[in-house]
């Protein structure tokens, strides 16, 4: 995703999950990618950000997701 929107260039990336086997798969693939500047977050969505002062939201985000929005097996909603 962040060498998807080269040239624009962003003070801090950060790569949020819940789960420790999608944070694992995404440093393998930020290693490979060789994306250095992603850091990673073990956090649901905004929570981490907003409940910790080191690590405060700035004015000016550009926030990506890949949620799930459709339950397993609800293929009639998708």
């Amino acid at each position: 995703m962040v060498l998807e929107l080269q040239p624009l260039r962003f003070s801090e990336v950060y790569g949020v999950d819940i789960t420790d086997d999608i944070l694992e798969l995404s440093q393998k693939n930020i290693t490979q990618c060789k994306v250095s500047e992603v850091k990673l977050v073990k956090s649901s969505l905004l929570e981490r950000f907003i409940r910790d002062t080191e690590m405060p939201l700035s004015q000016n985000l550009y926030l990506s997701a890949n949620l799930p929005y459709i339950k397993k097996g609800d293929t009639q909603n998708m």
